[in-house]
């Protein structure tokens, strides 16, 4: 007679959101121009997703188009008042290039075009969204506007663009500071959740600070479940 012991193994479809790379504090910056090259360390990983947090002066110098070979990057918020903050996304892009490039609707100028790109192992494929929004303000203590979620484990990433002043602190409430090319003129960051709630984020700084703008936006992970599965463990005879 044969006997088989079935083990009963967990095989996981998620994963919580991960930073695998980002552009160093030499890159991704320009002080005149409608062109601003972004260049990764390494190439991205096949199926991971990217995104940029984007700074600029002045206010017509949005975005036009961010391009790179193997990526579709789409804009997923903005606010133009005093300065520009943008955040846009890839989806899990396929043999991308380590090379993002930005091409602006006006001339940067001034402290310029500034911006961050990341890679992100973890992210819902589709990079569903919540809790997106930018706001503007004035004065030394720049605040995001909140981020809710609705989904346990998501990425939040953030940015300000000050007009002016000296970098004092932040971001604040558990974010984490992403590289920026400037100290004073730019601060991305971002923060990975592990329950739902309301989330937000702030700098201040010193000196004078006329106005700026600030972007939010909560992306979802893979993380919904598993699956089990029985595999055979050992088989007798008798």
């Amino acid at each position: 007679m044969r006997s088989v012991i079935l083990a009963l193994v967990t095989s996981p479809l998620w994963a919580n959101p991960a930073l695998v790379q980002q552009t160093t504090t030499s890159t991704c910056t320009a002080s005149s121009g409608i062109t601003i090259s972004c260049v990764l360390t390494g190439t991205p990983t096949n199926g991971n997703s990217l995104v940029l947090n984007f700074g600029s002066n002045p206010v017509t110098s949005t975005i036009l188009t961010v391009v790179e070979t193997g990526a579709t990057w789409a804009r997923l918020t903005g606010s133009n008042t005093g300065r520009n903050s943008e955040i846009w996304i890839a989806c899990a892009v396929s043999s991308a290039s380590a090379t993002v490039t930005i091409t602006t609707n006006a001339a940067v100028s001034g402290s310029g075009g500034l911006g961050n790109v990341s890679e992100w192992s973890g992210l819902n494929g589709s990079c569903p969204t919540e809790g997106v929004s930018a706001t503007t303000g004035t004065g030394n203590t720049q605040t995001s506007p909140t981020a809710t979620t609705s989904n346990a484990e998501d990425l939040i990433v953030a940015n300000t663009r000050p007009s002016g002043g000296t970098y004092t602190s932040g971001p604040s409430n558990s974010f984490i500071a992403l590289n920026t090319p400037t100290a004073n003129s730019f601060f991305p960051a971002y923060i990975i959740v592990s329950s739902t709630g309301s989330y937000s984020t702030a700098w201040t700084t010193s000196g004078t600070t006329s106005s700026w703008d600030v972007s939010i936006a909560a992306i979802k992970s893979t993380a919904s479940g598993g699956t089990n599965s029985l595999t055979p463990a050992h088989g007798s005879v008798f």
